[in-house]
């Protein structure tokens, strides 16, 4: 019934794919480790820190909560890939010969919900809560 839509979403992904820039792997390769990210995340848990003038304890559980946060959007993203099984395009036999990567990597089996996005998410909508004025919850 939706396969024109599996072939559409197949077709377009290796459109897409296909456009790779060789200059930008390395770029693409470093933007995607979480560890690169650490600095911004470190900026923002001061912004949180300095903008509500928090006490030590309140810290620790803005930490606490903002970890906790992150696990149940992780765990909840792993829940959903292993009910769906959606294999990602590196592992789906019909056109992973197809798919460019970079350094061979082909990350998990499943690819649908992104637990990257999942997180990311959960950081914004955790943020949103610290940062009600207009300028500090766009950035």
């Amino acid at each position: 019934m939706f396969q024109w839509l599996i072939d559409l979403d197949k077709d377009f992904f290796l459109f897409l794919n296909g456009l790779h820039a060789p200059f930008l792997d390395n770029i693409m390769w470093w933007i995607s480790k979480t560890t690169t990210w650490i600095p911004l995340y470190i900026f923002l848990l001061l912004a949180i820190i300095l903008k509500k003038s928090l006490k030590p304890y309140q810290i620790i559980i803005t930490l606490l909560f903002l970890a906790l946060t992150v696990l149940l959007a992780d765990q909840i993203s792993v829940l959903i890939k292993n009910l769906v099984e959606r294999p990602r395009p590196t592992h789906n036999p019909e056109i992973m010969d197809l798919v460019y990567t970079v350094r061979n990597y082909r990350g998990g089996e499943f690819g649908f919900v992104s637990s990257h996005a999942a997180n990311v998410f959960g950081v914004a909508a955790f943020l949103v809560y610290f940062f009600k004025d207009r300028v500090w919850k766009w950035l």
